[in-house]
């Protein structure tokens, strides 16, 4: 029989169920996007369609497990109890390992692109150099820590680097990616640019604030303190419940599960917005803008020697 610990103030299934809409609402959006991105831009490089295209196998490797979690979790009426299975059963809580290990990778490939994206903006690799480490450390704390229960015997630090090391990409990418695109417009005398240019910065702001504040409420409700929970004892048959005291909160699963599905939309959301921004009109002017700094320079110099 395995013994499970869940805080007895907080109704268990609540989280876990916000936790698998959530993550099953933004994969539909997921599917949705990736429709738009292989049928709107089919001259993006290869490489940049099979990054994407990998991000979105994972995510659909992640919803499938996620799914299979929440079936075998209403046999037994406790959905919350297989994701809190995974410190004390491997049986029981393997979906839980392969989806927390998927959004640790998932995230490493988002801030991945977005640090590529950087180096195109400003032609320096300190800054992305800097969140791609922080970016990999988080990957391999998490996946370890998951993974490797006796090597990483804290749920809590396991938690706290893994969210840490994530917000700081976050913030950092955010940040930076705003500050280039800011001074990309300083750079453009060229009218209409230079109105994708605003329209860029404000969607940018927009999309990577809606991750970077869905982390920073996982870290925050990671924080939320229970004062008596209960042992949940998983046997082939019953569930029996008996009063204990202290352990963790479950209230951050309401956003973990959905964590990887946010990351992957807003890098999928970033390559789309090409159609959005630029009305479906000038597709290569706004690809320009996001992904090539050295032929925006050439069309800026073209257009001014018209001019002239």
């Amino acid at each position: 029989m395995d013994t499970i610990i869940v805080p007895a103030n907080l109704p268990i299934d609540v989280p876990v169920v916000l936790g698998y809409g959530l993550n099953i609402f933004l994969y539909g959006i997921l599917i949705v996007q990736a429709f738009i991105y292989y049928t709107r831009f089919t001259k993006d490089s290869k490489w940049l369609r099979f990054y994407t295209l990998l991000i979105f196998v994972l995510e659909t490797i992640s919803v499938a497990v996620v799914m299979y979690e929440m079936i075998e979790g209403s046999k037994i009426h406790c959905l919350s109890c297989l994701p809190l299975a995974w410190q004390k059963s491997w049986a029981l809580g393997w979906s839980f390992r392969v989806m927390s290990a998927l959004t640790g990778l998932i995230s490493l490939l988002v801030h991945g692109f977005y640090c590529w994206r950087i180096y195109i903006l400003s032609g320096y690799w300190y800054i992305p150099v800097f969140v791609l480490l922080s970016s990999l450390l988080q990957c391999i704390f998490l996946c370890v820590g998951i993974m490797s229960w006796t090597v990483v015997k804290n749920p809590t630090l396991v938690g706290n680097v893994w969210g840490i090391a994530s917000l700081v990409c976050d913030f950092v990418i955010t940040i930076e990616t705003t500050r280039l695109l800011f001074r990309r417009k300083n750079e453009v005398s060229v009218a209409d640019t230079n109105s994708l240019i605003t329209r860029l910065i404000r969607f940018t702001c927009e999309n990577l604030a809606v991750a970077t504040g869905a982390m920073l409420l996982r870290f925050l409700l990671a924080q939320y303190d229970t004062t008596t929970d209960v042992i949940v004892s998983v046997s082939e048959h019953e569930i029996v419940l008996s009063q204990w005291q202290f352990s963790p909160s479950i209230a951050q699963l309401s956003v973990c599960y959905g964590l990887s599905m946010l990351y992957a939309n807003c890098l999928l959301a970033t390559l789309n917005a090409r159609l959005v921004i630029s009305g479906g009109t000038r597709l290569e002017a706004v690809s320009t803008i996001l992904f090539d700094r050295s032929e925006l320079r050439t069309k800026e110099e073209s257009v001014e020697s018209q001019s002239v």
